[in-house]
């Protein structure tokens, strides 16, 4: 009984090895199943010699985060662009920019949810689709979408111009 009991405890040992190394990742799987949305800022400034408005990148000290949730993504960081994240089992996700000393703004992205199949072991890719774009004007002119298809980690999907003040 004994010499059978050390075969079959053997034999267990090898399936669950095999069962094991058979299931390991293969390095193909990514690290997140989410896909964040690419944010990048600029302002609007007048030119009195061109007489127009001018569009330029900017850099400005922000805090920001997620409404109904504890996601504080930056906290008086001075940035030029950032990457938020979609709630993938959502279709709108919120978030509130605030600038020193001035009053918050809030952005609320709208977006249909694609998922894509990657294999049994990774699991599904979450891709966003932006339909609607909803924010307030107390220091942002305008929000534009230059790509609504959230697909990867390195397009610049929206861009928001902020007013100048000074």
């Amino acid at each position: 009984m004994n010499y059978r009991y050390k075969i079959s405890l053997f034999f267990a040992l090898c399936f669950c090895f095999l069962l094991l190394t058979n299931c390991a990742s293969d390095g193909s799987c990514r690290q997140t199943v989410a896909v964040s949305l690419g944010i990048e800022f600029y302002k609007s400034d007048f030119d009195i010699v061109q007489e127009q408005y001018v569009y330029e990148p900017y850099f400005d000290t922000l805090t920001i985060f997620g409404l109904g949730n504890d996601s504080l993504l930056a906290n008086n960081l001075t940035i030029r662009e950032i990457r938020l994240p979609l709630k993938p089992f959502a279709n709108q996700s919120t978030y509130i920019f605030e600038r020193k000393h001035l009053l918050p703004d809030t952005i609320t992205f709208f977006y249909k949810n694609e998922n894509n199949f990657i294999s049994l072991e990774c699991g599904c890719l979450v891709f966003h689709r932006i339909t609607d774009i909803e924010n307030t004007f107390y220091n942002i002119d305008s929000v534009v979408v230059k790509n609504n298809f959230a697909a990867d980690e390195q397009a610049k999907n929206i861009r928001i111009y902020f007013k100048n003040f000074w």
